[in-house]
């Protein structure tokens, strides 16, 4: 026979677990299988996330006493401190005594019989209902959402009575929601109830109105009379909820603020609404939105779903690589992330090697993404299912406009490019773009560009109408061609406003991903021609960021469409190959590529170009006579052409090959030839006079340190801060990183005693701009001159660890320096060097190149060296 308490009795078996709950959350809700295991460390024997599980979601109450209860509090207890969180601290005897008494009451209650009945008359108590659904076990992730809501629930929180869960299909709004709503019921926040409507608004059947809604909620409180009439139902439903302990509405699945007309309670109710819309326009709701889940929340869910059917299944800890491609593949969407745990657990002997592999077809993986059966509250298991509900119910113009920004190459669009693609006009495109953001099937980023899930369009793509595409791909690719050139040149252009360079170069960062992707497109759809050209007029701006592989891609793409065009049109694709490979450090790929462009080069300034493209790579691969050689084919050329510009490229490349020749005197004659040449040239048919004047002082410096760094470091000290001026004024931070590494090389190789402070400045200068990107070969270069500076210091510890650092960047490079660190390990200055003028002697070029980078010139233009032997000082 069942018991009763007395009124007003406490219910101390929910309190206690209401606790464990909140104390769960304070902790961080850290994985179960984590938490488990930290138990069984702290017990000594081992614990089952079954035992432990039901307590942590409020199904069933301990035994008195017991040893697994007291750790897992003491555990739970301890995570929360380390994470900082305020808690309050019970000991294990508190902890029993409060176990000890749920555990008697309930005893008592299963001895007390039947409750006595009310005396008639008596005042019916208000029924708690409680509809919701029951909480998953493998619930995985979303902590920052579960703690914004539950703080928004809970009762000291202020009053936002309507919460939204929005995001797209299949991110998980529902399994949110009830999770939240439940840990909301047993910390019993909610004693009048916890209400669960399907409002259906997403559903191929009928959805439910907002009378509708009523009419259940009515019901589900306890009216047992009909409901009243639908414009009365509002009413009734704020009457019954009137002096009512506080109740928690949660209504799945809203297409509108419609649907939730008159629904909107007063406090202390509260109601929280799932969406695929942000309903923005109820006016006092408060919009929680979910984005797809991070990697390891997506591993670690599909391991969750794998041993909650067997225990034991361990493919995800045995194959994490393929786990976390899968996760990729799946777009870190729970509703896929589901689809396939559910496929894997039918099979258990198919690995996810060969499910990662077959979800890797593009074309097959909307369809992979479906399961025969629909989950518990009757929904479809198929990705293609939930996102045909949302395309449907946009009007035509939206539909279009998913359809093609959705298809259109790149992975994302900025709104000028989407008005092309789409055709339509600015106001009209934002329009468009703002209502797909608003159904959560494009997501608006903070740089003002737009972008899609993977799986969305994947989707998109398979809506798109016959000619639909090309006629949009064509649009874009007229707009890049005509764009592209023009702000391609105000970057490499010496002249003109730096606003109109900066304002090119931003472009170009917020763009270059999208064109490089409709090169891409261009050459599978048959647009060779736009495609060859286009990665052409894009090379300047993939040479000044160095964006080799990006370039690699695009051009490679290029190569094997120019085969059919005009040999004019092959050797510009041969050309722009090489030069991606150069930039990305492939120099023997490069090298047959440049010599093809060198042979098919239509005249003579095109041919001393792709002469001195082929000189800089075998300049890379160590042929230093044969770079020469076609440094000053190229040379004679340009001088035979009237191209000064282009002679002055050819002789600061010159000068470069006759420095590793070890001709150091002639380079250095070279490249002081080169400097004047391009202080008074100002034509040419290539490149940018400033960023070769850049060039010219960095290779000089470079001779100057290779030569004698002692005589003439100074000279080279001057030289690298002309060169990072030029670098600082067009924004070039490769540039800056390049040359930041090189003046902490030279101010070590001058004096170590004298310079190791504005080396270790440099040093740090240049990593802090190789966290933005750069060569990774220079970045390692930094490490090893800081590692040195430091240790010339006397701080051992941190240049051993820079010099470690250092060594294993060149190792991952495959470099021949990462062999020489050892010995640079014990290196130590406590000397000067021989011929050192510095002798403790604060000097100009100790503090240059800092005067430099805070726009400080006069201190460097008050100097100037004639050739490299002689100094002025003005």
């Amino acid at each position: 026979m069942g018991g009763t308490r007395l009124p007003g009795t406490e219910d101390l078996a929910e309190r206690l677990l209401a606790e464990v709950s909140h104390l769960y959350v304070v902790a961080g809700s850290p994985p179960r299988e984590a938490l488990v295991r930290r138990c069984t460390e702290a017990l000594g024997d081992r614990v089952s996330l079954s035992t432990v599980n039901p307590w942590l979601l409020g199904h069933s109450l301990p035994k008195s006493g017991s040893p697994v209860f007291l750790t897992l509090v003491g555990v739970l207890q301890q995570m929360a401190a380390e994470r900082g969180a305020q808690v309050t601290k019970r000991s294990e005897g508190a902890w029993s005594q409060l176990l000890r008494n749920a555990n008697d009451q309930r005893a008592a209650e299963k001895r007390g019989g039947r409750p006595r009945k009310k005396p008639p008359g008596a005042p019916r108590k208000p029924v708690s209902p409680r509809t919701l659904p029951a909480d998953i076990a493998d619930f995985t992730g979303r902590d920052a959402q579960v703690s914004e809501l539950l703080g928004l629930l809970e009762p000291d929180a202020p009053a936002e009575v309507v919460l939204v869960a929005a995001g797209m299909a299949g991110v998980g709004k529902t399994t949110l929601a009830v999770h939240v709503a439940d840990r909301a019921r047993r910390a019993g926040w909610f004693s009048g109830g916890v209400l669960f409507v399907d409002l259906l608004g997403f559903s191929p059947d009928a959805s439910l109105d907002a009378a509708g809604a009523a009419a259940v909620l009515l019901r589900d409180l306890g009216r047992r009379a009909a409901p009243p009439p639908a414009g009365e139902r509002a009413g009734a439903l704020r009457s019954l909820l009137a002096g009512r302990p506080p109740v928690l509405m949660v209504l799945d699945n809203a297409v509108s603020a419609k649907q939730l007309t008159g629904l909107v309670p007063h406090p202390p109710h509260r109601l929280l609404v799932t969406s695929r819309d942000t309903l923005s326009a109820l006016p006092s709701a408060r919009v929680v939105r979910l984005d797809s889940l991070s990697e390891q929340e997506s591993v670690l869910m599909l391991d969750r779903a794998l041993r909650q059917a067997c225990p034991d299944d361990d493919r995800v800890t045995a194959e994490p690589g393929a786990a976390r491609r899968i996760a990729e593949l799946c777009g870190f969407l729970p509703l896929a992330l589901r689809i396939t745990a559910a496929q894997l657990r039918d099979d258990p002997y198919h690995s996810l090697a060969d499910q990662a592999e077959a979800l890797s077809q593009a074309h097959a993986r909307l369809g992979l993404l479906s399961y025969d059966d629909v989950d518990a509250d009757g929904r479809p298991l198929a990705v293609r299912a939930a996102f045909d509900l949302s395309f449907d119910r946009l009007a035509d113009a939206s539909q279009r406009a998913f359809r093609l920004i959705g298809a259109l190459p790149g992975p994302d669009i900025g709104q000028e490019t989407a008005a092309v693609g789409l055709d339509r006009s600015a106001q009209d495109t934002y329009r468009l773009l703002a209502d797909l953001v608003r159904r959560h099937l494009l997501r608006r980023r903070p740089d003002s560009r737009w972008d899609t899930h993977d799986l969305l369009r994947l989707y998109a793509a398979e809506q798109v109408a016959p000619g639909e595409y090309e006629a949009a791909l064509d649009r874009m690719l007229h707009h890049y061609r005509r764009r592209v050139p023009a702000t391609c040149r105000s970057v490499s252009r010496d002249t003109g406003r730096a606003k109109d360079r900066r304002q090119a170069v931003e472009w170009l960062d917020t763009e270059h991903r999208a064109v490089a992707a409709a090169v891409v497109a261009a050459c599978e759809h048959g647009r060779r021609r736009e495609a060859v050209h286009l990665a052409n007029d894009m090379s300047t701006y993939w040479e000044f960021r160095r964006l080799g592989r990006e370039w690699t891609a695009a051009a490679e793409a290029t190569l094997e469409a120019a085969h059919n065009l005009s040999a004019y049109e092959f050797a510009m694709a041969s050309s722009n190959l090489g030069n991606a490979y150069r930039a990305d450090d492939r120099s023997a790929k490069a090298l047959p590529h440049l010599e093809r462009a060198a042979l098919l080069a239509p005249n003579e300034l095109v041919r001393g170009k792709a002469l001195h493209n082929l000189g800089l790579v075998q300049f890379q691969l160590g042929r230093y006579h044969d770079a020469a050689s076609n440094h000053r084919a190229d040379l004679d050329i340009c001088r035979s052409q009237g191209d000064e510009l282009g002679a002055a490229q050819a002789l600061v490349a010159l000068g470069d090959a006759q420095r590793k020749l070890g001709r150091h005197s002639e380079a250095a004659d070279t490249l002081v030839t080169a400097l004047s040449v391009l202080s008074t040239s100002r034509h040419g048919a290539r490149g940018s006079r400033t960023d070769t004047q850049q060039n010219a002082h960095v290779n000089l410096a470079l001779t100057l340190m290779d030569w004698n760094a002692v005589t003439y470091g100074n000279c080279g000290i001057w030289h690298l801060c002309h060169a990072l001026r030029i670098a600082l004024e067009r924004g070039n931070r490769v540039s800056q990183l390049i040359i930041l590494t090189n003046l902490a090389v030279l101010y070590l190789a001058v004096c170590p005693k004298c310079y190791a402070e504005p080396a270790l400045d440099c040093a740090i200068r240049a990593l802090a701009l190789s966290e933005d990107g750069g060569d990774p070969v220079v970045a390692a270069g930094a490490l090893l001159a800081l590692g040195r500076a430091h240790l010339v210091q006397g701080d051992t510890a941190a240049g051993t660890a820079a010099l470690r650092q250092a060594q294993e960047a060149y190792a991952a490079q495959g470099r021949p320096e990462a062999t020489k660190i050892p010995s640079l390990l014990q290196e130590t200055a406590t000397e000067h060097i021989t011929g050192c003028r510095g002798a403790g002697v604060t000097l100009w070029e100790r503090t240059l190149h800092e005067s430099v980078l805070d726009g400080q010139y006069d201190e460097l233009e008050r100097i100037t060296f004639y050739g490299f032997r002689y100094v002025v000082w003005h």
